[in-house]
């Protein structure tokens, strides 16, 4: 065709009906034809067991977790299963009426889940939906594949408290002593315990309290596992836990520190105490606990053998139940959960992220007025003491943390010497473990 001598017009119409063959008249089905629209995703309930005191609140799940999900999945619904008297694990095993998601710490991981046959390795979910792991901190996967007697990843991590040193501002001006700085060691600290121990116009000052029950010993930082990882049998009575018990212990030999009768871990609290080694979660109490504390915060102190090592973390985790129907639709919300764009979110309001990101931590805190001019760089100061090695397989459990407890608490209350307490402690859980054999 010669378009040499067609009209203007013409040869535009021309142009424009080889360049756009996909236009359409005015009014017109602008979709292709032909082309399937994509299905709305069938609507899903996912029964959620809050084995975590911080989530058995329907309000405080939605507000934390809950109002996230929904807005990203409309059609996943969270139903937060209450736990009370009744209505616990067992119960609920009992009823047929088993949740999709248990919400869970380490600690508590193997007795919520073994006993009912409900563990599931969520390794094949994470191949199947390509999810990150290596974007974890390592040492909480590891918690979870060692929290059961097999070894399998069987739970992510979605928020993890640490543990820290609060330091109380006023007491220290008080009688002109320098702040604490983040990598102190024990030996530092307990020279500056010794210092701040007075009692001044007649009131009574301690230099250090401490929450060991359950966190500085259960949680330690030289990684000591009180069951032998092979054999059935404790494994307390040894260098490791004296070395332990010794550091700690001196704190409450010094006279006018000792231990407090009742209430050991809020004795900070109450503007009396000048150091006081915690989780991290403690700084959102003080408000209610005390809102007149000037309170800041370091680092955990560390050994002077392991410098930069802090304790061991305590995680919150997610398990997917094994008879769950909708495991895909469950690992939905704990990868999302743990994306970037929700972790960093929570990072801003104050909660410590799960995954391994400075430019997450960076950020730490910066929408959380309870935060604003503290040292949040304490709450990553450290990196994560790793948990113990798994043991093997086919021992029995048994919960060593009270024998453990008991015989600090012996130490320091009644003065039984630390070779004394941890032998008894050794005697006696191996009784217990004994007679766990025989239930087998």
């Amino acid at each position: 065709m010669n378009i040499s001598h067609m009209p203007l017009a013409a040869v535009t119409l021309l142009v424009l009906s080889a360049v756009l063959p996909g236009c359409t008249a005015p009014g017109s089905d602008a979709a292709p034809k032909g082309v399937p629209q994509a299905a709305e995703p069938e609507p899903v309930t996912l029964k959620v067991y809050p084995a975590l005191s911080n989530y058995n609140d329907e309000n405080k799940f939605n507000a934390e977790i809950g109002n996230d999900v929904k807005a990203k999945f409309p059609h996943i619904r969270l139903e937060l299963l209450k736990v009370e008297k009744g209505k616990e694990i067992q119960d609920l095993v009992a009823a047929g009426d088993v949740p999709d998601m248990i919400l869970t710490g380490s600690g508590s991981m193997r007795n919520l889940l073994e006993p009912y046959d409900l563990q599931y390795d969520l390794s094949d979910l994470v191949k199947k939906h390509a999810f990150p792991l290596q974007t974890v901190d390592p040492v909480l996967i590891d918690m979870a594949k060692n929290s059961l007697s097999q070894q399998g990843v069987w739970g992510l991590p979605f928020q993890v408290n640490v543990l820290v040193m609060f330091y109380n501002r006023d007491l220290l001006d008080k009688f002109g002593m320098p702040y604490p700085k983040n990598g102190m060691t024990w030996d530092e600290v307990y020279d500056l315990a010794q210092k701040m121990t007075r009692t001044d116009g007649g009131t009574a000052y301690r230099g250090l309290s401490s929450y060991y029950m359950g966190v500085l010993l259960t949680n330690n930082q030289l990684s000591l596992s009180p069951l032998d990882l092979k054999e059935n049998k404790a494994s307390v009575n040894t260098d490791g836990f004296k070395k332990l018990f010794s550091s700690l212990g001196r704190f409450y030999a010094i006279a006018g520190n000792e231990m407090a009768d009742t209430g050991e871990p809020a004795s900070f609290d109450k503007g009396f105490v000048a150091l006081s080694p915690h989780t991290s979660e403690k700084y959102t109490q003080y408000p209610s606990t005390n809102n007149t504390l000037h309170w800041d915060m370091v680092s955990f102190p560390v050994f002077a053998d392991r410098p930069g090592v802090g304790a061991q973390p305590n995680p919150f985790y997610m398990t997917i139940a094994k008879t769950s129907k909708h495991k895909d639709a469950a690992f939905q919300v704990m990868s999302y959960l743990l994306s970037e764009e929700v972790q960093l979110k929570w990072a801003k309001q104050g909660r410590i992220p799960a995954l391994k990101n400075k430019q997450i931590e960076q950020q730490f805190g910066s929408e959380q007025p309870l935060l604003k001019g503290k040292n949040v760089s304490a709450f990553f100061y450290n990196a994560l003491a790793s948990p113990p090695p798994p043991r093997a397989p086919g021992l029995v459990n048994v919960a060593a943390g009270p024998y453990v407890d008991a015989a600090f608490s012996s130490m320091v209350k009644k003065g039984v010497d630390v070779n004394t307490a941890l032998r008894n402690a050794e005697e006696q859980l191996n009784q217990a473990i004994a007679a766990e054999k025989v239930k087998q």
